[in-house]
């Protein structure tokens, strides 16, 4: 009888431990993304990407946009305080990389339709990632990121390595 008690404990603890371990988010971003020219980046080697394309080792943050098109009232939400943050964005080192399974953002960084991401595992038609430049994932929403909090999750840097 004890047995068959420990071995039933022992499955639920399985079960939750199986649980836990597929409802928590991950914790560090590893994709694939391309520029204007098509020329390919990989989080996981992003420096030496920098360094090949344009003769520098840059290592930035990158703030992920997966949107269901350029129509989504949400993405030009986006779009406008990124407009605003300009400045801001090149004195911290960062890049914006959009992914739609519709295509049409081959004018900047990129993800090609087909390529999601697995970090990006949400039905939703509009999120944001804001990824360290060491690949953390710091911050996943559902709602525009607004300038204070891209200026508070992205401190300035002090060369283009830091």
């Amino acid at each position: 009888m004890k047995s068959s008690a420990c071995r039933t404990v022992l499955f639920f603890v399985f079960v939750l431990f199986t649980l836990y371990a597929c409802a928590t988010p991950q914790k560090s971003a590893e994709f694939t993304f391309y520029d204007s020219g098509n020329a390919r980046y990989s989080t996981s080697t992003i420096s030496e990407d920098f360094q090949r394309n344009f003769g520098m080792a840059f290592k930035p943050g990158i703030v992920l946009i997966k949107t269901n098109g350029r129509n989504n009232i949400k993405f030009q939400k986006q779009e406008k305080i990124f407009g605003e943050f300009a400045g801001g964005a090149e004195e911290r080192g960062l890049i914006y990389v959009i992914y739609s399974d519709k295509g049409g953002f081959g004018d900047g960084y990129h993800i090609k339709p087909g390529e999601l991401p697995s970090l990006v595992h949400s039905k939703d038609d509009f999120r944001v990632y804001l990824i360290s430049k060491d690949g953390e994932i710091l911050l996943n929403s559902a709602d525009p990121v607004t300038v204070p909090e891209l200026k508070s999750t992205f401190p300035l840097r002090t060369s283009l390595t830091d």
